[in-house]
C-alpha cells in the first residue's frame, strides 16, 4: 500500500513540475537578490590599478559619479592583484577622489578569476561585487572606447542592485552568491553589420609591388568610359581599409589619371594567382597596420562599390577571441552578397590551416556573417562573426562521426551546438561514445534566451549500460535563479559502488531534480526544490562526486522573511520524502521565529532567541535497521540566552546563560508526550599579545622582520537537562541548517582552550604583509562522553585537541598539516601532512600523508605536472595506502602531445577500490575542447 501511495505522489510532483517551472520563468523579473560571503583583496592601496575590455562604455551617473561599462574580457589589475571576467560595471567617485584616495565600486559576471599572491588557486565566481582603493591613479585601456549611457541595459541594472545592497552593508565584506547561481544574463546583442562611410571625399587606391623579387607590369587602356589596368608580376592595392594581394590584376575604375573613385563609382577587380584580401587594414600616414579577418583564394571577382564577389576556392580566417585561436572557412566556391555577408554550398568550418583539415564540420550551406564594422563614434574596428551551417556533418581525418540538421553560433563568442564529444573505454561501462550540446542552438537560435545560461543536452551511449539521455539548464534573472537537471538512462549493466559490485534495481533508471530561489517583495525570499530518484544505486553510480560532497536530495518549499540589516526573521518550511530509502523528517509545516543580537537597554548586554513549532514525522530508510516512522508529532521549542562582554584588564570575557522550553508529542519508547527543560551557563573569553623583531632579516629564506601574534580564547559551558536526547526520536538530520531540537540538548559540561599563532613577515618589491608560520591548537574536553551526539552543536563527544600548522617557505612553496588527537583513548584519529611546490613554470608536483583511523588507511600522494617541451607535457599521480597492507589506492598517468592543430592524451587510470581501469587514448583540436575523439 506505502509503494500504491509513494509512486502516486511521485508521478503527481513530476506531472507538475513542468507547469511549475514555466510559471515561475514567465515571474516579474523584480523578485530577487543574493547572500554574501568574503573576497580577496588587494594587500597594497599605493599600486595603481588598471582595467581593461574589448569595449568600455561610460558615462555620469550623476554629476560627479562616473560608470564604465566594460564588456568582453574583463581585465582589472592592482599590483599583483587580477581579475578576469567576461563583463563588468565600474563607479568612480570623482568627488571623493579630490580627496586624495580614488575609490573603485566594481561588479563583474561571467567566470569570474581572481588571482594574487595572498592565496594559492585563483578563486572562481559567477559574479562578484567588491571595492577597491588606491591612492595612485587608474588607467584604462580597450579597442573601442565611447562615451554613451547603458543605465538601462540587464548588466548595469543587475549591477546596480548589488552595489545597493553592498553600500546598505556596510561595513560588511563584498558580496558573491552563497551558492552558484546560473549565470548572469546574456551579454548585449552584438552590433549590427555597419554600413559603408558615405564620406563625399574620394576614397584613394593605392597600388605597389607585391615583393621586390619580381618585377611589375601594367597595361592600360579605356573602355565606355572606364579605365582597365592590367597588373601582372604580383601587386599590392590598398583601398580603405581592405588590402588586397595577389599575383595578376585587373582593374575597373573611372577614366581618372589619379585612378581616383568617386562615391559610386567605386572600382571593380578581377584577382588570379595567391590571392589574399586582408579586412580591417589600418592605413593612416602610409603607416600599415594587419586586419583581422584574412581570405585567401585562387580568383576572386570583386564589386567594391556595392560589396559583391565572387570567390573561388576560398579560404576565409578569422580569429576567436574567446578561444584564442584562429579559424578557418573553406569552400570551393562562395558568393559575397553584401558587406561581409557570405554564402556557400559545401563549405567547412576548422581550426587547421591545412587545405585537408583533421577535423571540421561541413555543411550543404553555409552562411557566415561579419558582425564587424566600425565604432560611428571612434571609428575603431569592432570583430564578430556570426555563422549559420544546414545539414552539418564532422568528420575526423575524412570519416564522418557526427551529423546535425542545423548549427547556428557565434565566432568570437566561441559558440557551436557541439560542447563536447568523447569516445571512452572503461571496466565499470565498457566502450562508450559521451556528447554534450547547447540545446539551444540545436533548435537555430545563437544565442540563449534573456536569463538562460548552460542549457546542454547529453546524449551517451555505453557499449555494456545501454543509452543516456539528460538535460541540464541553468538559468538567471534579476529576482530569481535556479537549475533543472533530468537523466533517464536504460541500463544492462551492473553497478560498482564503493567497490562492490551490485545488479541495477531496475533497467529504466534517472532523476529529476530542480532548485530555485525566487526574491519577493518586502524582504522575503522563496526557495523550492524537488528531486526525484528512480533507486538508491541511481547517484552513486552515476554521480558520485554529487553523491558524497553536495547537499541532500530534498522535496521542499521554504519561505523566509529576513531584512538585509535586520536581528529577526522569520520562516516557513514544507517538505516531504518521496525517495523511500533516503532518511529524512516531514514537516507539515515547520515554522521558526529567530532574533539575535537584540541590546537591553545600555548596559551592553544582549538578547538572542529561537522559537520553533513543527508539526513532522520522522522517517528512516526503509531497509535500514533503525526503526519504524515516527507518528505525525506536534513540537514546540523556545530558546533564550543571553550575553554581557565585559572588559577585566586586557582580557575580554563573554559570560553567558541559557534557557530552553520543549514539548514533544511523542516519545520514542511510546510513553507519549513529554515537555523537556533546559538550562546552561558558562563563559568564554579572549585575549592576545604580540611582539615585533625588527632585527630579524633572510635574504634566503625573503624575510624582513617578524611579527609574533598570540591570540588566547577559552570557553566554559555546564549543561543539565530533565529529557536526556536519547528518549526522543532523532528530529534533526546531520548537517541540516535548521535549529537543533534533539541532537546535542543534553546535560554536559564543556571545557575549551585555544592558542593560535602568527609569525608574520615582509616579503616582495611591495614588502606586502604574509602570514610566514600559522599554528593554532585547540583543546575539548566533555564530561560526558557516553552518548555520541551529546555535546553541543552535534559534534561528536570526544575530548579531543587539534592542531593545524602551515608554513609558507617561499611564493611558490609552502608545508601544510594538520592532527585531530583524542585524549579520551589516546588515539590519533586524523592526521595530514603535505608539500606543494612550484618550481617553474613548467614544473609543479605535491607529496604527502593523510593519516585515518577509522578507515585504517594511512595515504601516501604524490603528484607531478611537467611541461617536457612546447609538443609535450606529463601529469602523474600515484596514492598509495601504507597503512593497509601496502594497497594501491589510485594510479593515474597521463601524456599530452600538441600538434599543428591536435592534441593527442594518452591516459591510464587504475582505481582498484572501484575495481575499476581506464585506458583512454583521445585526440583533440587544438582550441576546441568541446571535441575529443579516442578510447
Amino acid at each position: 500500500m506505502s509503494d500504491t501511495i509513494g509512486k502516486s505522489r511521485t508521478a503527481s510532483l513530476l506531472s507538475c513540475l513542468p507547469v511549475t517551472v514555466l510559471v515561475l520563468l514567465l515571474l516579474p523579473a523584480n523578485l530577487f537578490g543574493q547572500s554574501s560571503q568574503p573576497v580577496p583583496q588587494p594587500d597594497d592601496t599605493r599600486q595603481p590599478i588598471r582595467f581593461n575590455s574589448r569595449l568600455i562604455e561610460h558615462w555620469y551617473d550623476s554629476p560627479k559619479m562616473h560608470v564604465f561599462m566594460l564588456l568582453d574580457g574583463v581585465r582589472i589589475q592592482q599590483g599583483q592583484w587580477r581579475l578576469k571576467a567576461r563583463d563588468a560595471v565600474i563607479w568612480f567617485d570623482e568627488a571623493a577622489a579630490a580627496k586624495g584616495v580614488i575609490t573603485l565600486g566594481i561588479y563583474a559576471e561571467g567566470d569570474v578569476e581572481i588571482s594574487g599572491p595572498a592565496f594559492p588557486e585563483p578563486r572562481q565566481y559567477e559574479f562578484v561585487y567588491l571595492t577597491l582603493a588606491t591612492t595612485g591613479e587608474i588607467e584604462r585601456s580597450s579597442q573601442v572606447d565611447r562615451e554613451l549611457s547603458r543605465a538601462d541595459t540587464p548588466l548595469f541594472l543587475r549591477a546596480k542592485r548589488m552595489r545597493q545592497r553592498a553600500l546598505e552593508a556596510q561595513p560588511q565584506p563584498p558580496l558573491v552568491p552563497e551558492q552558484t547561481p546560473g549565470t548572469a544574463e546574456t551579454a548585449p546583442a552584438p552590433p549590427e553589420s555597419a554600413p559603408p562611410l558615405a564620406d563625399e571625399s574620394p576614397l584613394r587606391i593605392i597600388i605597389r609591388p607585391r615583393d621586390e623579387m619580381r618585377p611589375t607590369t601594367m597595361e592600360t587602356s579605356v573602355e565606355n568610359g572606364r579605365r582597365v589596368t592590367i597588373w601582372t608580376g604580383g601587386i599590392l592595392i590598398i583601398y580603405g581599409d581592405m588590402e588586397l594581394l595577389a599575383d595578376d590584376a585587373v582593374i575597373w575604375t573611372n577614366d581618372d589619371e589619379e585612378v581616383v573613385a568617386k562615391v559610386g563609382q567605386q572600382p571593380e577587380v578581377y584577382l588570379e594567382g595567391d590571392v589574399v584580401i586582408n579586412v580591417g587594414r589600418e592605413v593612416a600616414g602610409e603607416v600599415e597596420t594587419s586586419g583581422n579577418t584574412q581570405l585567401r583564394a585562387t580568383r576572386v571577382f570583386a564589386d567594391l562599390d556595392r560589396n559583391l564577389a565572387l570567390i573561388f576556392d576560398a579560404q576565409i580566417r578569422a580569429f576567436a577571441r574567446g578561444r584564442q585561436i584562429p579559424l578557418y572557412y573553406y569552400a570551393e566556391r562562395a558568393r559575397q552578397v553584401g558587406q561581409g555577408h557570405f554564402l556557400a554550398e559545401r563549405g567547412t568550418f576548422t581550426t587547421s590551416r591545412m587545405g585537408h583539415p583533421q577535423v571540421g564540420l561541413h555543411g550543404s550551406s553555409v552562411e557566415l556573417i561579419d558582425m564587424g564594422g566600425r565604432d560611428e563614434v571612434t571609428g575603431e574596428a569592432i570583430r564578430r562573426i556570426r555563422y549559420d551551417i544546414r545539414n552539418v556533418v564532422t568528420t575526423a581525418h575524412g570519416v564522418p562521426i557526427l551529423w546535425w540538421p542545423k548549427m547556428s553560433g557565434d565566432v568570437e563568442q566561441h559558440a557551436t551546438a557541439l560542447r563536447r564529444v568523447n569516445l571512452t573505454q572503461s571496466s565499470s561501462r565498457g566502450t562508450g561514445i559521451e556528447s554534450q550540446w547547447h540545446l539551444w542552438r540545436l533548435f537555430g537560435i545563437g544565442d540563449e534566451p534573456e536569463g538562460f545560461r548552460k542549457t546542454y543536452l547529453n546524449m551517451n551511449f555505453y557499449g555494456d549500460r545501454g543509452p543516456y539521455v539528460g538535460v541540464e539548464s541553468q538559468y538567471l534573472r534579476e529576482n530569481f535563479y535556479g537549475n533543472l537537471l533530468t537523466n533517464l538512462v536504460y541500463d544492462t549493466g551492473t553497478d560498482r559502488i564503493f567497490g562492490e559490485r551490485l545488479d541495477a534495481p531496475r533497467k529504466t533508471r534517472g532523476r529529476a531534480s530542480w532548485q530555485h530561489r525566487q526574491f519577493l517583495p518586502r524582504d522575503w525570499q522563496a526557495t523550492a526544490e524537488v528531486s526525484y530518484l528512480s533507486d538508491r544505486q541511481f547517484l552513486p553510480e552515476w554521480f558520485e562526486s554529487e553523491d558524497q560532497q553536495a547537499k541532500d536530495q530534498e522535496t521542499l518549499l521554504h519561505l523566509k522573511k529576513q531584512p538585509a540589516l535586520g536581528i529577526e526573521s522569520f520562516s516557513l518550511l514544507a517538505k516531504m520524502k518521496i525517495n523511500d530509502w533516503q532518511t529524512e523528517t516531514q514537516y507539515a509545516p515547520r515554522i521558526e521565529y529567530h532574533r539575535l543580537g537584540q541590546p537591553l537597554w545600555d548596559t551592553g548586554a544582549a538578547w538572542f532567541t529561537n522559537n520553533t513549532y513543527q508539526y513532522s514525522e520522522y522517517s528512516p530508510d526503509e531497509d535500514l535497521a533503525i526503526g519504524d516512522d515516527s507518528p505525525w508529532s506536534n513540537i514546540a521549542d523556545t530558546r533564550h540566552w543571553f550575553n554581557a562582554p565585559l572588559q577585566v584588564g586586557f582580557v575580554k570575557i563573554v559570560p553567558f546563560v541559557e534557557g530552553r522550553l520543549s514539548y514533544f508529542e511523542n516519545r520514542i519508547d511510546g510513553r507519549g508526550s513529554d515537555v523537556r527543560t533546559f538550562g546552561a551557563a558558562g563563559f568564554g573569553g579572549s585575549w592576545y599579545l604580540t611582539r615585533q623583531y625588527n632585527d630579524i632579516s633572510s635574504r634566503f629564506w625573503d624575510v624582513n622582520r617578524i611579527r609574533h601574534v598570540n591570540t588566547f580564547d577559552f570557553r566554559l559551558m555546564q549543561a543539565d537537562t530533565n529529557l536526556p536526547s536519547r528518549h526522543l526520536h532523532p528530529w534533526d538530520e546531520p548537517g541540516s541548517a535548521e535549529t537543533k531540537l534533539v541532537r546535542g540538548i543534553d546535560s554536559t559540561d564543556v571545557y575549551q582552550a585555544g592558542w593560535r599563532q602568527r609569525w608574520q613577515t615582509k616579503r616582495g618589491p611591495t614588502q606586502r604583509t604574509v602570514d610566514l608560520v600559522t599554528f593554532d591548537m585547540i583543546a575539548t574536553w566533555y564530561s560526558d562522553v557516553r552518548e555520541p551526539r551529546v555535546s553541543p552543536d552535534d559534534d561528536i563527544a570526544r575530548n579531543n585537541i587539534t592542531a593545524d600548522y602551515s608554513w609558507q617557505i617561499s611564493d611558490t612553496t609552502s608545508l601544510v598539516g594538520d592532527l585531530y588527537y583524542t585524549t579520551s583513548d589516546g588515539h590519533v584519529r586524523l592526521s595530514n601532512i603535505g608539500l606543494a611546490v612550484v618550481r617553474s613554470p613548467r614544473f609543479t608536483y605535491y607529496i604527502g600523508n593523510r593519516y585515518i583511523r577509522g578507515a585504517g588507511a594511512s595515504m601516501l600522494t604524490f603528484g607531478f605536472d611537467y611541461v617536457i617541451n612546447r609538443k609535450y607535457s606529463m601529469h602523474f599521480f600515484e596514492q598509495f595506502d601504507v597503512g593497509n597492507d601496502n594497497y594501491n589506492s589510485s594510479t593515474r598517468v597521463q601524456l599530452v602531445r600538441n600538434g599543428e592543430s591536435w592534441k593527442t592524451i594518452f591516459s591510464f587510470e587504475l582505481n582498484p577500490g572501484r575495481d575499476e581501469s581506464i585506458f583512454l587514448i583521445q585526440f583533440q583540436p587544438i582550441g576546441v575542447p568541446e571535441i575529443s575523439l579516442g578510447n
